[in-house]
């Protein structure tokens, strides 16, 4: 497989398996289900971000989020914390932030005792515009490009069959 055959099947993972899954989660209201695909897409793009180059799952994590996600600059070890490590591995937000869905309104809005809401639709907009953002630095940088390569070619995505 050449190399823009694998960015192609990488793009097409993210698109098409990770954000497209989030999004079949959160319109069959499998609300808790989508967030934690949302934590596994960020894990999974920062992987080829930053493989090999930042060492440490939580460091990568940490270092997508505060480059790709507005919003969460400057959050990035919060956000991992809360979504990635209690959510997935114990289905609690470990108290930092709030899940919710179906008011967007209160996204980021802080409770009276500092915790703050992650709006659901909010976060996958959010997702959706850092994808775009990796890919068009991915498209302009060979370094970005070698990353991704080297990670597929360590863990090769699942495909389908027709």
């Amino acid at each position: 497989m050449t190399s823009d055959e694998k960015l192609a099947q990488i793009l097409l993972s993210l698109q098409v398996y990770d954000l497209g899954d989030i999004k079949k989660a959160r319109n069959a209201n499998s609300n808790i289900g989508a967030f934690i695909l949302c934590s596994c897409f960020i894990d999974h793009l920062s992987r080829y971000r930053y493989y090999n180059s930042i060492k440490t799952d939580k460091d990568r994590f940490v270092a997508f989020a505060n480059h790709y996600l507005p919003s969460f600059t400057g959050n990035g070890t919060d956000l991992y914390y809360s979504l990635r490590s209690a959510l997935v591995h114990n289905y609690s937000t470990k108290g930092h932030y709030l899940l919710a869905w179906g008011e967007r309104s209160i996204h980021l809005k802080k409770m009276d005792d500092n915790r703050i809401y992650i709006d659901l639709d909010e976060l996958i907009t959010e997702l959706e515009l850092a994808l775009n953002k990796y890919w068009a630095e991915l498209l302009a940088d060979p370094v970005i490009q070698r990353l991704a390569i080297a990670h597929y070619d360590a863990y090769p995505i699942i495909t389908q069959m027709k």
